[in-house]
């Protein structure tokens, strides 16, 4: 399996979560994003774009490191995954990218 680095694009309290291009010889089967533990979400997906639109519930600004992952799995059942760790900010209000390392 093949993917490309994730993006997390957006401001205030929604971001387009992407895991990017994801491709695998055998088929992908499923995508699962995962981000959290507060605020999260954990969304499996079965078909492309491999993408999510995340609304952060509540007004608390939040500015802090939060973990993420990919795991894709393919049709035989092999499974790849990548974790990031984001820096996430709800103060900007124009779109950015997150700094995920």
């Amino acid at each position: 399996m093949t993917k490309r680095i994730a993006l997390v694009r957006g401001s205030r309290r929604v971001y387009l979560v992407s895991a990017g291009a994801v491709r695998d010889l055998r088929g992908v089967q499923s995508v699962t994003l995962t981000w959290g533990p507060i605020p999260g979400f954990s969304v499996t997906l079965t078909s492309a774009p491999y993408e999510y639109l995340w609304s952060i519930a509540g007004a608390t600004t939040i500015q802090s490191n939060i973990p993420f992952s990919i795991l894709a799995r393919n049709h035989w059942g092999n499974e790849m995954s990548i974790s990031r760790v984001c820096y996430l900010d709800t103060t900007p209000t124009q779109d950015v990218f997150l700094d995920c390392h």
